[in-house]
């Protein structure tokens, strides 16, 4: 969420939804531009890893978030991806599973 609302450009759009079905809960984050490049999408959970390093001196940033959620998703046995969003950024899917 706060790289969303960090690196979306004015007058950007954050979409936000949250569902559930038996197994799992849903959590996806989409954002207008700017898009990250296809190229960069594996890279964006590695620790220190920042898409534009000049983007992040002006917009703080260590390039530790994203790495950060993705241990904390799968210490919870979940699952955290990127893709390119329908609305022209980034697109951040969690799911975590539900349980018993």
């Amino acid at each position: 969420l706060e790289n969303s609302l960090r690196y979306t450009d004015p007058p950007g759009r954050l979409r936000t939804t949250v569902r559930n079905d038996q197994n799992a809960v849903h959590i996806d984050f989409q954002d207008s531009a700017p898009a990250v490049p296809e190229s960069l999408l594996p890279r964006l959970f590695e620790r220190l890893f920042r898409v534009e390093s000049s983007r992040s001196r002006v917009r703080g940033g260590a390039g530790l978030g994203l790495a950060l959620c993705q241990t904390i998703v799968e210490a919870h046995a979940g699952r955290i991806a990127a893709k390119p969003s329908p609305l022209g950024g980034l697109w951040v899917e969690i799911v975590m599973p539900v349980s018993a």
